[in-house]
């Protein structure tokens, strides 16, 4: 499992105190999401929670497979960002994953978007 991690800067124009919100952070994921890699992943998004981190989209363009633990670390992860008062998003849900992700309903919990716009849109209209 490799990560990538990229800044989108929002154009709304905010003061200094909301300068971590003007952030949605992209985690580009390719490989597997399995048991074996959990922990490290859980870690990492944790970390990145902790810090203060509110927006974040998950671009699964290259995800190739994921088990029931990484289903699992994404509901997981959706619940602590929005007791924090954040919110998750999926981008570029190949098919093969978004069938999975249906079956599940992981779909009816988790917004998916297929375009920048749709989830810097999606990010700024909520009020996250």
């Amino acid at each position: 499992m490799f990560y990538q991690i990229e800044l989108m800067r929002s154009a709304v124009s905010l003061g200094k105190d909301d300068l971590n919100n003007s952030f949605i952070y992209k985690v580009h994921l390719s490989g597997n999401l399995v048991m074996e890699v959990s922990d490290e992943f859980n870690l990492l998004i944790g970390t990145l929670i902790n810090g203060g981190m509110r927006k974040l989209v998950f671009d699964l363009t290259d995800l190739k497979y994921i088990d029931s633990t990484g289903i699992g670390i994404f509901i997981g992860l959706a619940k602590a960002i929005r007791n924090k008062g954040g919110d998750i998003a999926f981008f570029n849900v190949n098919a093969k994953i978004h069938e999975v992700f249906q079956l599940v309903k992981l779909n009816d919990f988790i917004p998916f978007f297929r375009g920048d716009k749709q989830v810097v849109d999606h990010f700024f209209a909520v009020k996250v």
